[in-house]
C-alpha cells in the first residue's frame, strides 16, 4: 500500500534516519546493527554521535557532516572509527567524497606527538540505493593496495564499504535482510528480532507528532524557496529569455538545498513535482 508524508519515508532517506538515531541509545542500537551485518564482526563497547560535523582544516575550507560517527574502543584505545552514511547522491561522487572524509576524520585523530601506529583504523560505510559498480553485489569492499602485486599486504587501517540495497550477491541472509529493510521499511520486511527492533524506533519516528511537524515544515520550506527561486530567476531572465531564467533559478535552488543537506532524492522529487519534470531533465541540474 501507498503511504505519504513521513509514514512513506524508507531509513535511507536523510530526514528519516538522522530523525531515527537523534536518541542516543537508538542511535547506538543503529550503529552497531549496521556495522555487525556489513562487516561480519561482532562490535565491542562503542560511542556514538549522530550527525557529527568536522570543519576544513583553515577557514573557508570544505567541511563534512557525518550521519553517524562511532568509536570503538579496546580498553581506552580508540581502536576503529566508523563513518555511517545513508546517501542518495549519485555514484559519480562517491569515490572523491569517501576520500575527503576519510581524509578529514584521519587528520582529527592523532594529537601533537602522538605516533603512526596509534592512528585508529577508518571505516567508512556507504548504504546506497543504486548499484555503485554495476556489479550487482550488496557489498563492494575496497582497501587500498600494491597494484604490481596484489598478494602483496598493504594495510594502512583505511577500507570503505559501499552496501547497495538491491545487489544480490555477496554478503549474507542478514545483510540483505536489512539492506532490505532500509530500502523498504515496512513491517513485513523486519523477518528477524533486530530488524524487528530497528523497526519499532522507526515507527516511533513516524509517530511522533513533534517529527511529523517538523518533516511538514520542512516540505513547506522546500515548496517556498523553490518557489521563490523560479519567481527571481524569471524576474531577472526577462532580458535574456524566460527559459533561461527559469533554469538559472532551478539550479540556485538546488544550490540551497545541498547547502541545507536536503539529499539528492528529496530535491529529484521536488523538481519532478513543481516543475513537471521527467526524471531525466529533472536529474540534469543535479549534475
Amino acid at each position: 500500500h501507498e503511504r505519504s508524508g513521513l509514514q512513506g519515508l524508507n531509513l535511507i532517506n536523510s530526514f528519516l534516519f538522522r530523525a531515527s538515531t537523534e536518541n542516543p541509545e537508538h542511535a547506538k542500537f543503529i550503529a552497531k546493527l549496521i556495522i555487525e551485518r556489513a562487516t561480519g564482526r561482532k562490535v565491542g563497547e562503542i560511542s556514538v554521535a549522530a550527525e557529527k560535523s568536522l570543519t576544513g582544516i583553515d577557514l573557508g575550507q570544505h567541511g563534512i557532516c557525518m550521519d553517524l560517527y562511532v568509536e570503538e574502543y579496546e580498553g581506552k584505545r580508540t581502536a576503529r572509527v566508523y563513518d555511517i552514511e545513508p546517501n542518495n547522491y549519485g555514484a559519480d561522487e562517491l569515490p572523491m567524497r569517501s576520500r575527503y572524509s576519510q581524509a578529514l576524520t584521519d587528520v582529527k585523530l592523532l594529537e601533537t606527538g602522538d605516533n603512526y601506529k596509534n592512528l585508529p583504523n577508518y571505516i567508512s560505510i556507504w548504504i546506497l540505493p543504486f548499484d555503485p559498480f554495476g556489479k550487482n553485489k550488496m557489498l563492494y569492499t575496497v582497501k587500498n593496495c600494491v597494484a604490481e602485486d596484489t598478494q602483496i599486504v598493504y594495510n594502512d587501517g583505511a577500507m570503505k564499504l559501499f552496501l547497495y540495497t538491491g545487489g544480490e550477491f555477496g554478503g549474507n541472509e542478514e545483510l540483505k535482510d536489512m539492506l532490505r529493510y532500509f530500502s523498504e521499511s515496512d513491517e513485513e520486511n523486519a523477518v528477524d528480532p533486530e530488524l524487528s527492533q530497528l523497526h519499532s524506533i522507526v515507527q516511533q519516528v513516524r509517530d511522533n507528532r513533534k517529527v511529523g511537524e517538523q518533516y511538514m515544515t520542512l516540505q513547506d520550506y522546500l515548496d517556498n524557496e523553490i518557489k521563490r527561486g523560479v519567481e527571481d530567476g524569471i524576474a531577472q531572465g526577462i532580458a535574456q529569455g524566460i527559459e533561461q531564467g527559469k533554469a538559472e533559478a532551478v539550479a540556485a535552488t538546488v544550490a540551497i538545498l545541498r547547502e541545507l543537506n536536503i539529499s539528492e532524492e528529496q530535491i529529484l522529487e521536488q523538481l519532478m513535482q513543481k516543475y513537471s519534470f521527467t526524471e531525466e531533465k529533472a536529474k540534469s541540474y543535479l549534475n
